[in-house]
């Protein structure tokens, strides 16, 4: 965990959340990134995400959606006009990872503590399937969205280091630069692409377990 005491942490978490109170004018074009992530958020990616991201996580709509077959079946991905482009946006998506997440886990936490309730409204047989299918998508998507957060993180720095030896002490990383995908595909692969290839998947799972545990407890209410 971050250590909120540190001077370069409360120095670093002041200076970032100002850029981020900028990012809000959509107009601005240029959001100027001048200082390295500390290396304490590198692996850190509940402390940093959360604390900065969470009021405003990479939202998907059915309007981002398109759709299209694979032998005869029915998919949907985002279009790739609304694919995250711009290192905000990347951040924005490893929030929306960990939101979702959490909730799995609450929702896995709630329904452990269900199965072992000796009451005879309980399918416990479902409740188990359930608990364990949501389990094995969270193990998988946690150390995807982990490992995202920490390719992430060090391109950022490394991007930022290479631009002030370019460009000297006042050289900054465009935190709204948008970046094509084929660039943003060879710095973060195969992160990157198993990101937005489990959104779709991981919003779905987070809805299924949430209502399964939903109708549980309203069936033992009964």
């Amino acid at each position: 965990m971050a250590d909120e005491n540190s001077p370069q942490q409360f120095d670093f978490d002041a200076y970032f959340r100002n850029i981020l109170l900028k990012a809000y004018d959509r107009d601005l074009r240029i959001l100027k990134l001048e200082n390295p992530i500390p290396e304490i958020y590198e692996k850190d990616l509940k402390s940093f995400s959360q604390k900065f991201f969470s009021e405003n996580p990479f939202q998907i709509t059915n309007e981002d959606l398109e759709e299209f077959y694979i032998e005869g079946k029915l998919f949907k991905r985002i279009r790739m006009d609304r694919r995250p482009s711009t290192y905000l946006s990347l951040f924005r998506i490893t929030e929306l990872y960990r939101a979702e997440l959490e909730k799995i886990r609450g929702d896995i936490a709630d329904l452990a503590k269900v199965f072992k309730e000796d009451k005879p409204s309980i399918d416990k047989d479902l409740v188990l399937k359930e608990t364990l299918s949501a389990g094995r998508v969270y193990q998988k998507l946690s150390v995807l969205a982990q490992n995202f957060h920490i390719a992430l993180i060090r391109n950022v720095n490394l991007s930022l280091k290479e631009i002030k030896m370019a460009m000297g002490a006042d050289g900054f990383l465009n935190l709204r630069k948008v970046n094509g995908d084929a660039y943003i595909t060879s710095i973060l692969n195969p992160h990157y692409n198993g990101m937005l290839n489990n959104s779709l998947f991981l919003i779905a799972i987070s809805k299924k377990i949430h209502q399964h545990k939903l109708a549980i407890e309203e069936n033992l209410q009964k």
